[in-house]
């Protein structure tokens, strides 16, 4: 029995990282709205998701570039749909594309 229940939160424990995983490649979209090339940071104000009735209040997140050669090709304002997952402890993005 102690070995079943050992496999059983086993498997719940990877299926929580496995969406956890996935979820953290799904793509967002947003607009720059700041860029701290010295900091390797840049600041993407978040389109709304959800559904008809949800908060429309947008918010802002810090992002590391995994690239900091995209820092040339940014500029304030620009539309972008982009991935992003967690490297190092830091919010990374890892890959994007200008609208």
């Amino acid at each position: 029995m102690k070995i079943a229940t050992s496999v059983s939160a086993f498997a719940l424990l990877s299926a929580a990282a496995l969406t956890t995983a996935a979820t953290a490649q799904q793509a967002q979209e947003g607009s720059i709205a700041n860029i701290d090339e010295p900091k390797g940071t840049i600041t993407i104000l978040l389109a709304p998701s959800g559904t008809v009735g949800a908060n429309g209040a947008n918010s802002t997140q810090d992002f590391r570039l995994q690239d900091g050669l995209l820092f040339n090709a940014l500029r304030y304002g620009d539309k972008v749909t982009f991935t992003s997952s967690v490297v190092n402890g830091a919010k990374t993005i890892t890959s994007l594309r200008k609208e």
